[in-house]
């Protein structure tokens, strides 16, 4: 599997809300997020939450499997041929699932910014590419 370049998310979530036939206030109404911020999801200025990313997938029919392919497919890294054979054969995690892994994943970011904020207090310095830096080291 290829890796993901999020800076190709933009590009793909407008592809897959024109390809869809809406319009960014209809996803943006049924996704229960701003108009605006979807434009500015769309444009590359902000980032969307994973929880906003989950409302505009769901509202869009589209799985994470699917924005997966889109973006490896946008990035060149999808190799053609028989897409099944390339695909693991764990099931295909839902967006419940997605959404516990992003929970998880939320909290443990949370706790590395503990630390790293406990650590400044410190007196250690921590630049910004070191956020998994360990106090130190």
């Amino acid at each position: 599997m290829a890796e993901i370049d999020l800076n190709l998310l933009p590009a793909v979530l407008r592809g897959l809300r024109v390809r869809s036939g809406r319009t960014q206030v209809e996803v943006a109404a049924k996704a229960g997020v701003p108009q605006a911020n979807l434009s500015r999801w769309e444009s590359g200025k902000v980032r969307p939450s994973l929880e906003s990313l989950v409302a505009v997938l769901t509202a869009l029919g589209i799985d994470f499997r699917d924005l997966q392919d889109a973006l490896e497919e946008m990035a060149g890294g999808h190799a053609g041929g028989d897409a099944e054979r390339q695909r693991p054969l764990t099931p295909p995690l839902t967006n419940a699932g997605m959404l516990e892994l992003l929970a998880a994943l939320d909290r443990r970011v949370t706790q590395i910014e503990h630390v790293l904020a406990l650590s400044s207090r410190d007196g250690d310095t921590v630049q910004d590419g070191d956020a998994v830096a360990t106090a130190g080291s």
